[in-house]
């Protein structure tokens, strides 16, 4: 999967801040969480494009990746594998529940 941050407004997450400043919300963070199956091939790439896109879009953000396996993606109602979450909405959903 490739990773590509671009400002844009997504009906879920709302507008991006301002690039280069921060928001308005004085404590406002962007929030993205990764999440991988065991073994996705995915994951050493995306651990790569994650920072470089937020450095590169000069956003601030907090970033976690989490490795799990089926039963708990399923629990967690993630689609795939890799999933990212962006302030806990999957810009990119899918309707199968488990990593595929």
């Amino acid at each position: 999967m490739m990773c590509y941050c671009e400002p844009f407004s997504h009906p879920h997450l709302g507008p991006p801040p301002s690039r280069g400043r921060k928001s308005k919300e004085k404590d406002y963070k962007m929030k993205i969480e990764c999440y991988f199956s065991m073994g996705c091939a995915s994951e050493e790439i995306l651990r790569k494009n994650v920072p470089e896109a937020l450095i590169a879009e000069e956003v601030e953000a907090e970033v976690s990746y989490h490795r799990i396996g089926d039963d708990e993606a399923k629990r967690l109602g993630l689609m795939g594998s890799p999933t990212i979450l962006i302030n806990g909405v999957d810009p990119f959903p899918s309707d199968i529940a488990g990593f595929s």
